[in-house]
């Protein structure tokens, strides 16, 4: 990775990061099933994969002459990941099926965030953050069996994350400090595949996700805090994908592209 600061001045700061990495990946398994004593048969399975990630951002920060403590920033974050994942399955030597999973996706990230004291020690937070992240996911299953071919298809997947937020820092007294806020967040997904034999897809959905902290210090050494947040986990891509991925004869995972986000 490489790091870049630089001071335009006492109060306006840039930083900048470029990150890179890459993986290489390489697992097999052997085993020997038995449908009955009389029928065993030998499995293999070869998994390889690799992926190379480019990160790009930048930070602009803004403080002010009157209050130290409020601030203005706004980042911008782009990056880009390429991977090949492969599977190989064989039956007592023979080979089942091999499947070639190709991914490409492009994340870019705009956020503002601003900080305003105010009362002498409360502070208000708010701001907004907008992520649209583009997948192109290239599957083939090439086999001598019908049961597990699969021509070539592309899916391409998009996702908007539009989200703000508003908080507040209270200072309150017998050294009690509580921090309120609550969070919006729109999800916007579509997908669709090149060869047009399945059907597009979009949804959407918002959450609101409220969150609340009370903290009682006794002293420099002890303090109780109470916290209570809402946050969301959005599905994955392969829980989205309704391509077939077969990784072995008894792991088959068949994505829903109607999934709403677990909280």
């Amino acid at each position: 990775s490489v790091n870049m600061f630089y001071d335009v001045n006492a109060y306006n700061s840039i930083m900048s990061d470029i990150r890179i990495s890459a993986r290489n990946s390489f697992s097999n398994d052997s085993t020997t099933y038995w449908r009955n004593e009389d029928s065993p048969y030998d499995a293999y399975e070869e998994v390889s994969g690799k992926s190379t990630n480019v990160e790009w951002s930048t930070d602009y920060i803004r403080t002010f002459a009157d209050n130290e403590e409020q601030e203005l920033s706004i980042s911008f974050q782009i990056g880009g990941s390429i991977g090949d994942d492969n599977i190989v399955n064989k039956k007592d030597g023979l080979k089942q099926y091999s499947t070639d999973n190709d991914e490409k996706e492009i994340e870019t990230t705009l956020q503002l965030d601003y900080t305003h004291p105010f009362l002498e020690e409360n502070k208000l937070e708010l701001g907004a953050k907008f992520i649209n992240r583009d997948k192109e996911i290239v599957n083939t299953t090439s086999s001598f069996s019908s049961i597990y071919l699969s021509p070539q298809d592309i899916f391409n997947y998009n996702q908007k994350v539009l989200s703000s937020y508003i908080s507040s820092d209270w200072n309150l007294s017998n050294d009690i400090g509580l921090k309120a806020g609550v969070r919006y967040e729109m999800t916007m997904i579509s997908g669709d595949w090149s060869s047009g034999n399945k059907e597009a897809f979009d949804n959407s959905y918002g959450n609101i996700l409220p969150s609340l902290t009370v903290a009682k210090e006794f002293s420099q050494a002890e303090s109780l805090k109470l916290s209570y947040n809402n946050r969301i986990s959005r599905p994955g891509i392969k829980n989205i994908n309704p391509n077939t991925l077969r990784a072995n004869n008894f792991s088959t995972t068949v994505g829903n592209p109607n999934l709403l986000p677990a909280s």
